[in-house]
């Protein structure tokens, strides 16, 4: 409620007892009350207070209600909530930007004064000069605090500022013009202003006559009288303009020039702003005369071609090409223009000897991770343009030579073309044709590493042809050379054996059989469709390019990101879900779609482009993401190793509490191979996914609902030749899913209302944005199926309802009579077929909650130590505590909708649940032998105190010994508990642990379906600990790496500068830019000093990094459950 609203409830309650008084003056209540507005106050703590004599009078009236005086005030029957507010509206504070916009508000007069004269001076003006020749009337707003002067002094005083605006005062017109100096001082006059090149701006005197050149800088367009040296003969302009800091528009007697200044202002501007060429011309020209701006010269064709070079330039020259690196760095690319990941493992510069065949435990070490990702933004359009230009980076940069790849794509025929596994996700064919008509280029495909650098990319012709894909990853994986030239040079230059027109000379060498082993350990790639894209890899790599390159792709192992997977098949959750992939650590995946935020912002411009200007400014534009990459690279690592760390902890909490929950079954569960998957028809089994059982489901019902056939169900005559069963199904399943969101929604305000946070806003924003979406869609195909309802969509949607309170009006939004009116009965058996599973599955759910927040507070009870671990355990019991109230909310929704569709209040199929109906007994299980041995715990699970390992299989040292120890820890952690704790948590049987007396279902079968779900919950756990444990390893190797990296990319430079007869400028450079590497490395070095004080153990200079992540795993797992101690082994 807001503040005015309760004021004017006071105002209300007041002229209501005003009323009462004038009716029956003799109530002393009425006569007293209508002084109540100027007697009572309220405090900013919403507290209510009041004079000396009002608590009297509350006396009097608290006998005569039945409500209290406390904490609300009754006056006339009329209640008053806290918190009150005072009926004066109290202004609310200006933040300090609104207080600081005020203030200069306030002064903006004096500061317009103060404008006009700083920006006309009137100092002196018309006086005698101090040289005493003229009269000073010439100033300079280019320079600082520049005074007037006659116009001698002021050509004098810019002999090394020729490109200064001079403003210049006009006697008839009384007004300063702004001219050039050469304007001021013309070829005519005794003295002309002339650009003297060859002496640093010194007379020469043999120099040429005056040329009358444009010359461009960041303050405009400049009309210039340029002299060049003549001393050495004949003058040579392109030298002497570069040399003295100007890009000339043609290398044959140029007569327009630009800034180096100006070219690296726009060369920023673009990368950052994305401002165009043609934008930023226009803007030269503004600057130069923002009246007669079309007097101006239009620079714009020579600025774009000028640009095009400096690009190539300015890479040659930062990435050492300049300086033939190549040399000292021969296991790269030659010539090669890419800014190089400095984390990722790269042959011969940052990895050791050996770390190629690191064990599969620690494959993650040495480990390249790649993304691959689609781009439709990126495109070109079929233009009548140059069909001869091309990219001036050749090919040495992130895009292939243009000839050689489109000669690759002419071998593949026109019918190259692979269709998906997965039936819900196929980017591949799902493009909308119609949107790439006209288009030359429909877009591109990258290939990123995990730290998000662009390896490489190729243009698109039509979607995303794997063929595009492949061409893109073996060129990123050839950025490196392998030992003894195992790989061609250079990368992928042309197509395989299908190449046989090209002329010998051109074909690469074939190379010989070999691995990636050679180089890492192992090889992990993220692409969406990887379901379909990895399942013939090898045999394109074989059939397009060569033979032995089946080797190198073999053993790439591939998986879909983690948000895209949720769009896929449940089988490729499976089967490529990075959680359930080992050995990669926290490799989500989704990166891959950051750097197009960046790179959209370009497509309006590179679109209109030839494609070798497109090329250029796009292989610009990755370098320099890269490089920001780069320089960042110390603060991002160190961010991430902090939350990897922590985020460990709290997973590896959470998988304790299980296995102490399930003590006597982790052995037998740990047996079970991770990796192992099986196909059972459309499904995958594994120990993360969930057998098919008995149990009824949400997916299970639905399943059969799409294969009842037409015949199952009757449906209206408007649908019946023009709708299915299924198309009804998919709609009805469609709205349940909405309402689910909806609930979701709904808990993550109430949270954000609870605990503001800027993070979980920006959730919420997302998912409404989504939901509405979601809501739309549906919406259309309400229209078809449930017309008569769209009058009180209508209504709904004239009050503005929240999208998280937005009624869906399926059949259970109505009583049975208004269903029959609105023609809804034919979906009434669908929907509540589909409210079945759902509640099944939600007490599913919350059976894993319950399960969770008892091993939880066991936990927290025996186990945490201190404030800092008791605070994080009791955040996670209260966002699980949280989760189990939201699932509980959802199934009372759910049943009171199964209750509108028919289901009796009173049936006990489905009963209303609270909180003590999800309580656990202190154990369930049928007396067997050995229970006198067992000790009862409170979460429902037997703890075997005898000796286990007689059970378990006794050739396997990896689980030899390990319940012994495990169960006498178990045992002394529940000895902790005290006995009253034991007496307050042990309680009768919730009804939600009795599914049989629900779902007519076996004894035997509720304990398979209860055990089914306990296993997957425990792997699943442990392989999210696994994943960040993995996942820190990986950063803390990272940083050493990356130390690596740019320690060794300073000892180049500084090779590089003293190589004999270089000049001294290119030496000077080269040691810039090893002090430059010498700092990137201090920067991530003190990063790492600061991180190993929380460490288990620090790295130890020159040790392996096998050996260190061995002694720091060792130590950290040291104290975890002695059941898990086995990974040490793998």
């Amino acid at each position: 409620m807001s503040l005015r609203s309760k004021a004017a409830r006071f105002k209300d309650a007041d002229r209501r007892v005003q009323r009462s008084n004038t009716a029956q003056p003799s109530n002393n209540l009425a006569a007293s009350a209508s002084r109540t507005l100027e007697e009572i106050s309220v405090s900013t703590h919403g507290e209510t207070r009041s004079t000396a004599f009002l608590p009297p009078l509350l006396e009097k009236v608290a006998p005569q209600t039945s409500q209290p005086s406390h904490p609300r005030a009754t006056l006339s029957n009329i209640e008053v909530k806290e918190p009150a507010v005072s009926s004066t509206k109290q202004e609310p504070a200006p933040s300090q930007t609104t207080a600081l916009i005020n203030e200069f508000e306030a002064a903006l007069p004096r500061l317009i004064a103060l404008v006009f004269e700083a920006t006309v001076k009137t100092e002196g003006l018309e006086e005698q000069c101090e040289c005493g020749d003229g009269r000073r009337t010439v100033t300079c707003r280019d320079c600082v605090l520049y005074p007037l002067t006659c116009v001698r002094c002021f050509a004098s005083s810019h002999k090394h500022h020729p490109l200064h605006w001079a403003e210049a005062w006009n006697p008839e017109a009384r007004c300063f013009e702004r001219k050039d100096i050469s304007e001021l001082l013309p070829l005519a006059s005794a003295t002309p202003f002339t650009v003297d090149l060859g002496h640093s701006g010194a007379n020469c005197n043999a120099h040429s006559s005056p040329i009358p050149m444009t010359l461009v800088d960041v303050n405009g367009i400049h009309k210039a009288n340029v002299r060049f040296c003549t001393c050495h003969g004949i003058h040579e302009r392109v030298s002497q303009l570069v040399k003295s800091g100007f890009f000339p528009a043609t290398l044959t007697q140029p007569r327009t020039a630009f800034s180096f200044s100006v070219l690296r202002q726009f060369h920023l501007v673009q990368l950052e702003g994305k401002m165009s060429a043609y934008d930023f011309c226009s803007t030269l020209r503004r600057l130069s005369d923002n009246v007669f701006t079309d007097e101006i010269p239009d620079v714009y064709p020579q600025f774009v071609v000028v640009m095009q070079i400096w690009r190539v330039l300015a890479a040659t020259r930062r990435l050492g090409q300049a300086h033939d690196i190549d040399t000292l760095l021969p296991h790269r690319q030659a010539k090669n223009l890419v800014v190089h990941c400095p984390v990722c493992p790269e042959p011969t510069l940052n990895i050791e000897a050996g770390s190629a065949t690191l064990p599969m435990a620690f494959r993650h070490l040495n480990q390249l991770q790649l993304t691959a990702d689609g781009n439709h933004h990126a495109n070109q359009y079929m233009k009548n343009t140059d069909p001869l230009s091309r990219s001036v980076f050749k090919g040495r940069a992130y895009f292939p030579d243009e000839d050689m790849y489109h000669a690759y794509l002419g071998s593949l025929g026109p019918n190259e073309t692979e269709k998906s596994t997965c039936s819900h996700l196929n980017a591949a064919e799902k493009q909308d044709r119609k949107k790439f008509k006209r288009m030359r280029v429909t877009g591109v495909v990258k290939i990123d590493c995990a730290h998000l650098f662009v390896k490489a990319m190729v243009d698109l012709q039509l979607g995303e042809r794997f063929a595009n894909t492949d061409y893109a990853l073996l060129r990123a994986l050839q950025l490196y050379k392998m030992p003894e030239s195992q790989l061609p040079s250079p990368p992928l230059a042309l197509p395989g054996p299908s190449a046989a027109t090209v002329p010998s000379q051109q074909q690469p060498p074939q190379p010989p059989p070999a691995t990636w082993k050679s180089a890492y350990s192992d090889i992990v790639l993220s692409y969406d469709i990887a379901c379909g894209y990895a399942r013939n890899l090898s045999q394109r790599a074989t059939r397009n390019f060569a033979p032995s390159l089946e080797a190198y792709v073999a053993g790439i192992r591939t998986i879909i990101p983690a948000v895209h997977v949720q769009n896929h098949q449940d089988s490729c959750m499976y089967t490529y879900g990075h959680a359930y992939t080992s050995n990669i650590g926290h490799f989500h995946g989704e990166t891959a779609e950051q750097y197009w935020a960046e790179l959209n912002q370009l497509g309006p411009q590179v679109r209109q482009m030839n494609n070798g200007h497109r090329q250029d400014v796009i292989n610009d534009a990755n370098g320099d993401w890269n490089w920001k990459k780069l320089r960042q690279i110390h603060s991002t690592l160190e961010d991430e190793i902090m939350n990897a760390r922590s985020l460990y902890y709290q997973h590896r909490m959470s998988f304790y509490s299980l296995t102490v929950l399930h003590l006597t079954r982790v052995s037998e569960w740990d047996k079970l191979d991770r990796d192992a998957r099986r196909q059972v028809g459309k499904d995958i089994e594994c120990v993360y996914s969930h057998s098919k059982r008995k149990i009824p489901s949400q997916q299970s019902i639905f399943d059969a609902l799409l294969t009842k056939g037409s015949h199952s169900l009757k449906l209206p005559p408007s649908l019946s030749g023009s709708s299915t069963v299924k198309d009804i199904s998919l709609f009805v399943n469609e709205g349940l899913s909405i309402q689910i969101a909806q609930h979701d929604l709904k808990m993550k305000i109430l949270m954000n209302e609870k605990h503001p946070m800027a993070s979980l806003e920006k959730e919420i924003q997302g998912d409404s944005k989504k939901l509405q979406n979601r809501i739309d869609k549906w919406r259309s195909e309400q229209k078809l199926y449930t017309p008569l309802v769209l009058d009180d969509v209508n209504r709904q949607v004239a009050k503005s309802t929240p999208i998280s309170s937005e009624i869906l009006y399926l059949p259970s939004d109505y009583d049975s009579k208004k269903r029959q009116d609105l023609g809804l009965d034919f979906l009434v058996q669908i929907e509540s077929e589909l409210r079945e599973g759902l509640a099944f599955d939600t007490i599913m759910s919350i059976q894993q909650y319950v399960k969770t927040l008892d091993a939880l507070w066991l936990h927290k009870r025996s186990d945490c130590r201190g404030q800092d671990q008791h605070t994080r355990a009791a955040a996670q019991i209260e966002r699980v505590t949280a989760r189990r109230q939201a699932l509980i909310d959802q199934y009372n929704m759910n049943r009171s909708a199964m209750i509108s569709l028919g289901l009796s209040t009173h049936a006990r199929s489905f009963p209303h649940l609270r909180i003590e109906d999800t309580e656990r007994p202190a154990t369930k299980l049928k007396r067997s032998i050995g229970d006198s041995k067992k000790v009862k715990n409170i979460l429902g699970t037997g703890i075997q105190t005898s000796n286990p390992s007689k059970h378990s299989s006794s050739n396997s040292t990896r689980h030899e010994g390990r319940m012994d120890i495990a169960s006498s820890q178990a045992k002394a952690m529940l000895s902790q508990v005290d006995s009253g704790l034991l007496k307050t948590m042990s309680v009768n049987d919730g009804w939600i642990w009795r599914l049989g007396t629900i779902g007519k279902l076996t004894d035997e079968q509720i304990r398979e379906w209860e055990e089914e779900g306990d296993k997957v919950a425990w792997f699943r756990a442990e392989a999210e600990m696994e994943r960040w444990r993995e996942q820190w390893e990986i950063k803390l190797v990272e940083c050493i790496r990356c130390t690596r990296s740019f320690r060794r990319m300073s000892d180049t430079w500084e090779k590089l500068s003293s190589t004999p007869g270089m000049a001294l400028s290119q030496s000077i450079f080269a040691n810039k830019q090893a002090h430059m590497f010498r700092r990137l490395a201090e920067k991530v070095e003190a990063v790492f000093t600061r991180i190993q004080t929380d460490e288990p153990t620090g790295y130890r200079e020159g040790e392996l990094l096998l050996d260190y992540i061995k002694r720091h795993r060792s130590i950290e797992l040291s104290n975890f459950h002695d059941s898990y101690r086995f990974c040490e082994s793998n």
